[in-house]
């Protein structure tokens, strides 16, 4: 099973290491040059104000300079995750298929839930959180590999739009670099609820009264 979260995850280090690997696999640099080309022949549609947050020579330099941005720019943040994602889809689904054949060589395949673990490897279930449903897709309509490196990179561009159309729907709403998502942990699901139905009563009540 794949699951993708959103954008609150820290990918920074997760791109350092999979620049590393690309390195090693041929099929994961592919896909990387694919995607980065992509996004680079998008960019001559923006406005020079969009694109101020997009000059960089790839993955890793657009990567650094988010790290050092106290507050996520939202479209390049957004490209980010979903390469990092979609990366480390393909080195684990290669490092699957690698372990697939090793149990065949050996005449070992075993099942799961009644079918063999090739089957198992070519139809994952994969579950996405918020930006995290475009890796999500991408690795439930890529058949093999060929298709997952022709997928990819439009959904690269996908996340880019989405970004871009996200900032500017918050631009619209309210003038402020902060960010809207939060990332909140070691609280129960109740009090999560409380403070949600405190904060939802009280502006819910100015709005009516105003």
């Amino acid at each position: 099973m794949y699951v993708y979260g959103d954008q609150n995850a820290d990918i920074h280090e997760s791109l350092e290491q999979l620049h590393r690997q690309s390195k090693r696999l041929p099929i994961l640099a592919t896909f990387l040059d694919s995607a980065l080309k992509s996004i680079k022949t998008a960019l001559g549609c923006l406005s020079p104000i969009e694109k101020e947050t997009l000059v960089f020579r790839d993955f890793l330099d657009l990567s650094d300079q988010q790290r050092g941005k106290s507050v996520k720019n939202t479209a390049p943040y957004t490209v980010l995750v979903c390469v990092a994602q979609l990366g480390w889809s393909l080195v684990y689904d290669m490092g699957c298929i690698a372990l697939d054949v090793m149990v065949k060589a050996n005449k070992a395949c075993s099942s799961i839930n009644g079918q063999s673990r090739r089957r198992h490897i070519s139809q994952p279930v994969a579950v996405g959180l918020c930006t995290g449903i475009l890796p999500a897709i991408a690795i439930t309509f890529a058949k093999d590999e060929p298709e997952f490196l022709r997928l990819a990179p439009e959904f690269v561009l996908l996340s880019l739009r989405l970004g871009l159309a996200a900032a500017r729907r918050a631009g619209s709403i309210e003038h402020s670099e902060s960010s809207w998502a939060t990332a909140v942990s070691g609280v129960s699901l109740p009090c999560i609820e409380d403070i949600l139905k405190s904060f939802h009563d009280l502006h819910v009540s100015v709005v009516s009264c105003s």
